[in-house]
């Protein structure tokens, strides 16, 4: 999602000093993949277009996904007034059910954040809020009115996404034979977690990543872009932006799912 230039609500390492150049373009343009990007429309799901596209590309474009355009905005929205709160108020949110980030979306298996060290130039430019889909996750409540009703948005929002990814792993499991007692264990909703990233506006942007390459080791991420854009994909030896388009969502198959035919990354 976009940012501001209201540096209160940046980490402090991530604040330019007095009299320090102004940040950078918002992204390093790159090849556009629209043209051979694969689409899927899920209202009547083809399942050979489908496993063409995890074959051929491992990351596709989803239409006709049911979610909602008023949700979808709500969230942005809230994300938005979210991560423009100071950043002391937001580093005292650290409760488990939804927890603040930034500079690593590695978090350790008690459910923090792994940022600990001190801030190093590849780090990096994001902040994130964290909110696991489990029982314990939607039965909590929150005193201040914008955390319960983010919470009470990205409940909705993950039901959505839930219905997604099971609507797509069963059509994936059903063309690679999986038994149905196997597959079912693929996708545990006390596992599944939602992720908002702010990626922040730095100096120098053609030498710094919103966040470095990688792939996801999860099964699928199912990702709503802002109209900024700035994900790329590595694909046939060089990076490719996926631009976003409205009412639209990308899924991208896990290190899980398949042997990683590419990377991603996303610039700031």
């Amino acid at each position: 999602m976009p940012t501001s230039d209201n540096y209160a609500s940046y980490p402090p390492s991530y604040r330019p000093s007095p009299g320090a150049a102004g940040p950078g373009p918002d992204a390093v343009s790159c090849t556009s993949a629209a043209a051979g990007l694969p689409v899927v429309d899920l209202k009547g799901l083809d399942q050979e277009r489908l496993v063409e596209a995890c074959e051929d590309w491992g990351i596709f474009r989803l239409v006709n996904h049911g979610i909602p355009r008023e949700l979808l905005s709500e969230v942005l929205e809230l994300a938005n007034e979210f991560f423009s709160r100071g950043f002391e108020w937001k580093q005292a949110l650290k409760r488990k059910a939804m927890f603040y980030f930034w500079g690593s979306p590695s978090l350790s298996q008690s459910g923090t954040s792994k940022q600990t060290g001190p801030f190093v130039e590849s780090q990096n430019w994001l902040e994130g809020l964290n909110f696991p889909l489990s029982e314990s996750s939607s039965s909590l409540e929150y005193d201040l009115p914008l955390l319960q009703r983010f919470r009470s948005l990205l409940i909705e929002y993950g039901a959505h996404q839930t219905r997604l990814a099971q609507t797509l792993f069963n059509a994936m499991a059903n063309h690679l034979a999986i038994p149905l007692a196997k597959s079912s264990s693929y996708l545990s909703p006390p596992t599944a977690f939602l992720r908002v990233y702010r990626y922040l506006r730095c100096p120098g942007a053609d030498r710094r990543l919103g966040i470095m390459e990688h792939t996801d080791s999860s099964v699928l991420t199912i990702l709503h872009q802002d109209h900024v854009g700035g994900l790329q994909v590595y694909r046939d030896h060089m990076w490719l932006d996926i631009d976003p388009v409205p009412d639209t969502l990308i899924v991208n198959l896990g290190d899980m799912m398949q042997v990683p035919k590419h990377k991603a990354s996303c610039s700031g």
